[in-house]
């Protein structure tokens, strides 16, 4: 039996489609900025969450959630960089 369809995922495609007022491009870009200068300076999950929660307008949950998953993905992309990097024979 198929599961019923979320009504969350239409409200998401909504806010995608029709949010005239907030750039949505503009928000993803200062989250990575956000992110990127938190790793670089070595801030704490929560000090980038609440600067995130602060100009996303957002939960603290959310703005958490968002935060660890922007930071494991750029984590992620450095290691792919590391084993990409050619090595040294010696």
């Amino acid at each position: 039996m198929a599961r019923p369809r979320n009504p969350n995922r239409d409200k998401a495609k909504e806010v995608w489609l029709n949010n005239q007022d907030i750039k949505l491009k503009d928000l993803a870009d200062q989250l990575g900025e956000t992110v990127t200068k938190g790793l670089h300076e070595g801030q704490s999950i929560q000090t980038m969450s609440r600067a995130v929660q602060k100009y996303m307008d957002v939960s603290a949950g959310n703005a958490n959630r968002i935060v660890r998953t922007e930071f494991h993905r750029l984590i992620e992309c450095l290691n792919m960089n590391l084993l990409n990097m050619p090595t040294k024979v010696a």
